[in-house]
């Protein structure tokens, strides 16, 4: 674990950011640019966040020897369809957070919770968050079980995937 100090050295709030002045023993000064906390957030977590300490340990091993001029090109690998499947859950869960987030939610399964609450009115939103979720990952697992199964073309893009799942809104 690598102990350090660290000093705000500027703080431009039009753009809602900072510079960080990082030092440990041994270890050259770093300077980051960092965004402000959030109201509720700590300063502290902002720093640790930023914090170098891997580009520190990096600093450490030893390099290969590359000389000017090598040049290539990159091919990303094609991602499989569990590639695929994993960043359409990730979308699917980040649209069911955004609407929980609609009434303050930190997440639906923040909402969801609420289902058993003993006001009249988180209890409704509770059970409405659990049904909406519940009827979005039925959807979801269905139309993946298609996909793998052939019945269906993948999906190219989200935008295709989003209509095929429940609308998502607290009126039933």
């Amino acid at each position: 674990m690598i102990e350090y100090s660290f000093k705000v050295v500027r703080v431009d709030k039009n753009n809602k950011c900072m510079e960080i002045e990082y030092s440990s023993a041994n270890r050259p000064t770093v300077v980051i640019g960092a965004r402000l906390p959030y109201v509720g957030e700590s300063l502290d977590a902002i720093v640790s966040m930023y914090a170098p300490l891997r580009w520190w340990e990096e600093q450490e091993l030893v390099v290969e020897d590359i000389v000017e001029g090598i040049y290539g090109t990159v091919t990303p690998p094609t991602p499989t369809a569990e590639d695929k499947k994993a960043y359409y859950t990730q979308l699917i869960q980040l649209r069911l957070d955004a609407f929980a987030s609609t009434r303050g939610y930190d997440s639906i399964l923040s909402a969801c919770s609420y289902a058993t609450s003993t006001d009249p009115k988180f209890a409704a939103e509770g059970k409405r968050a659990v049904v909406l979720r519940d009827a979005t990952w039925s959807a979801a697992y269905a139309l993946f079980d298609k996909v793998t199964s052939g019945e269906i073309a993948e999906p190219s893009s989200f935008a295709e995937i989003e209509p095929l799942l429940p609308e998502l809104s607290w009126i039933s």
